[in-house]
This record gives C-alpha cells, structure tokens and sequence, in this order.
C-alpha cells in the first residue's frame, strides 16, 4: 500500500515538469540574471551603475520569481490541463507553511549570528571569509546541482541528471578559475588583526575589487550557462510534449 502510494505521489510531482514549461521559464530568468551580472561586472563595483543593477537583480529575484510562478500555472491551464488532464496538488496547511519558514528563518539567522560572531571575534575567520567570498560561484553549482540531482532521484526525471550533472561541472570549473587567481591576490596576515569595527584597511581594498569582479563575472558565466541548458531542454521537453499531446478539436476553447 505504502509504495503505490509513494508511486502515485510521483507520478503526480513528474506531470507537474511533463510540459517543459518550468524548465523554459527559469532558463529566461537565468538568461536575464546572467546578463545583469555581467552587465555589472563591466563597471565599477562602487558606481551607480553597480547599484542600479544590483537593485535590478534583487527584482528579478523576488518579483521576477513570484511572477513566473504565476504564469506558469497560467500556461498550464491554457495548455498542459486541456490536453492531458487536471490535477489538483493538495496545499500545505497553514501549520506547514509556518513550521517551514520559521525553520528557513532559524536556519538563515543561525547561520548569518555565526558568521558575524566569527567575523569580529576571530582574525584567522575575517580572512577566511574574506577570501571565501571567491568561492560563492562554486558553491552556487555544486548546491544547484546537487538539488536537480535530487530532483532527479525523487522523481524518476533522467534529464535532471544531465541538468545537475552540468551544473557540477560548471561549478568545479568555476571553482577551478578561484584556485588559480589566489596566488595573484596577496593579502598580508597582519591586516586582519585590525580593529574590526573601523574602516576597511587600505590594504583590503584593491583585492576585495579583484575578488568582487570575479565572484560577479564568474555567476554571469554560470547563470548564462545554466539559463541556455535549461532553456534547451525545456524546448525540446516542449515539443516532444505538444507533438505527443495535440488538443482534440472538441476541447479547444
């Protein structure tokens, strides 16, 4: 009983990525974001420029996300239900929605204490996040990857394999690119033993703009990479669906 049920459930999470219409909406968002980050990476990281487009990424993030999910669900009722059938995904409870954003907010507040504790507390901590600010990019294929690799095994999708497949590979060559610029950024030891709650030193300057034009060049790289992947595979999951599913003539509206 227990299996059929977990199948069903499956069955039900897999229709939802049937129609490769996820895939198409979030490769435009990671088309666009990629663009702004390499836009941003083009200028100076303290001109109004860098602002504008860092404002305009903090958009596409909140806004541009609520809006696809919107009109994803629009696609779907003016395409995917006509052909293949409805089906009704139960909502969580109210208890459930609560729990998991009070989990998601301890978690980040957790984190974010943590790290600000050890940031004024310790110096060897200071460079290490000072430093470990380069590896964002990695971090960002590696955990991506590792969700659609997921995705993949919860659901019984091969392609979502290929997708977090690609992503690690993105986010280890990334990575790769952060190995090999550390020897050209030199930071002396001794300038993390300053008072933390003054002014950055002079000495952090030049490198913390060497290391926030890669960090931002190298999620463009990403976020255009993964953007065309998935946009690809949303295409081609697109076609093969509306070819095997036309509308009949009589459930057209």
């Amino acid at each position: 009983m227990t299996t059929n049920l977990e199948r069903f459930a499956r069955r039900n999470r897999q229709y939802w990525y049937v129609d490769g219409v996820n895939e198409v909406i979030d490769g435009i968002l990671f088309i666009l974001l990629g663009l702004l980050f390499y836009a941003r990476s083009l200028v100076s990281t303290d001109s109004h420029l860098a602002e504008a487009y860092s404002t305009a990424q903090n958009i596409l993030l909140t806004a541009g996300i609520g809006v696809s999910i919107v009109f994803i669900r629009w696609l779907k009722e003016r395409s995917t239900y006509p052909r293949t059938g409805y089906i009704s995904y139960q909502p969580m409870t109210k208890k459930q929605i609560w729990t998991r954003v009070g989990v998601s907010i301890g978690i980040f507040l957790l984190l974010t204490i943590t790290l600000i504790f050890c940031f004024f507390i310790f110096p060897v901590a200071r460079r290490i996040l000072f430093i470990g600010i380069l590896w964002l990019p990695f971090l960002m294929g590696v955990a991506l990857g590792a969700n659609w690799i997921f995705l993949g095994v919860r659901n019984d999708m091969k392609r979502f394999y290929l997708i977090g497949g690609i992503s690690l590979l993105v986010g280890f060559g990334l990575g790769y690119l952060s190995v090999k610029m550390l020897p050209t950024i030199a930071i002396p030891s001794a300038v993390f033993l300053i008072d933390s709650y003054g002014q950055m030193p002079y000495e952090l300057i030049s490198p913390f703009k060497i290391i926030s034009y890669q960090v931002i060049f190298q999620a463009a790289i990403y976020c255009g990479l993964m953007g065309f992947v998935l946009l690809i595979s949303g295409i081609f999951v697109r076609h093969a669906y509306l070819h095997q599913n036309p509308v009949l003539p009589e459930e057209q509206p």
